[in-house]
């Protein structure tokens, strides 16, 4: 069991309840079917990359560029990722979208990218994306950077802990003296927030390739994984009971998974995408507007919290 913000324990969904929920998700993956809105999310860029025949590491680099620069407004983030690999594909016309940037980002010197994305400005984002191309240059790919820590402690937090490292050290800079968007690109996955972007990356690399995720790191399980959580997530789990912590941090994130875990042991983050996407797709607004509450699957199973007031208006 996990524990409550109180320091009580939160137990499991129980066996009726549980199945319930089983079926409302199971609904949701068959009324928004997750393949249909793959355009709208970033795991388009590195699943266009495998489609093209990249190699995993360039693959690899792709998805890891995309996924820590997904945040914010989604036609924001994507319109500069999208730019991002464009640069480097001008350059080598003739290769593939993902073995260009892997070149690009590889070259000596390191790339020298245009786009700026709202924290982090263009030299940050290039010196960034210079530590994806040192690290895969002398490891061989971001999973032989992961997999020290994966395989000694069987966690995927230690894995990340060992890549961040390894980007740290092609960066030839400590965090604490590096500039603000630069670490804003590399959140640590050791500081005990929910690290998103971290486990969004994950999810593409574990999953099997089922049109979304991209199976590229196999002996991870996916039972191992933890949900990406942001603010829709963390207010969704709440409303459907997966959680009663109030911060959206690591142990949250954990316990959610442990709730999910209970519906699918062998793969507790399958629905994250969908439920990721109720709110892009501006279906879920958590209570706000109740019309759009009486079509969605989970409509019987969730209970949003109160909309929030202004102090003196109801």
């Amino acid at each position: 069991m996990s524990e409550r913000v109180d320091g009580s324990r939160r137990p499991p969904p129980a066996g009726r309840r549980a199945r319930a929920l089983r079926e409302r998700l199971e609904a949701l993956l068959r009324q928004h079917p997750p393949v249909e809105r793959v355009a709208s999310d970033p795991v388009a860029f590195p699943r266009a990359a495998l489609a093209a025949g990249a190699p995993r590491p360039a693959v690899e680099a792709v998805a890891l560029l995309s996924a820590m620069l997904a945040y914010g407004a989604v036609p924001l983030f994507m319109r500069v990722i999208r730019g991002l690999l464009d640069e480097a594909a001008a350059a080598a016309p003739r290769e593939a979208a993902g073995t260009a940037f892997l070149r690009a980002i590889s070259q000596p010197g390191g790339p020298r990218f245009s786009l700026g994305y709202r924290l982090s400005t263009a030299a940050e984002i290039s010196r960034f994306a210079g530590a994806i191309g040192t690290v895969i240059s002398r490891h061989g790919g971001l999973w032989e950077a992961f997999a020290p820590g994966w395989r000694r402690a069987g966690t995927v937090r230690a894995g990340l802990i060992t890549l961040h490292e390894a980007l740290w050290q092609a960066l030839g800079t400590r965090p604490a003296a590096a500039p603000g968007g630069l670490r804003h690109l590399l959140p640590d996955p050791a500081g005990g927030g929910c690290c998103k972007r971290w486990l969004m990356f994950l999810r593409w690399m574990v999953r099997p390739d089922d049109g979304v995720d991209l199976g590229l790191w196999p002996e991870v399980p996916p039972a191992a994984l933890l949900i990406p959580l942001d603010r829709h997530l963390s207010r969704l789990a709440r409303a459907l009971d997966l959680t009663r912590r109030a911060t959206d941090d690591w142990k949250t994130a954990e316990e959610v998974t442990a709730a999910l875990r209970q519906l699918d042991p062998l793969d507790p983050v399958r629905y994250d995408f969908a439920l990721c996407h109720l709110a892009i797709a501006g279906d879920c607004t958590h209570g706000r507007h109740p019309e759009r509450c009486a079509p969605c699957p989970l409509a019987d199973v969730c209970q949003p919290a109160p909309p929030r007031t202004r102090q003196g208006k109801p």
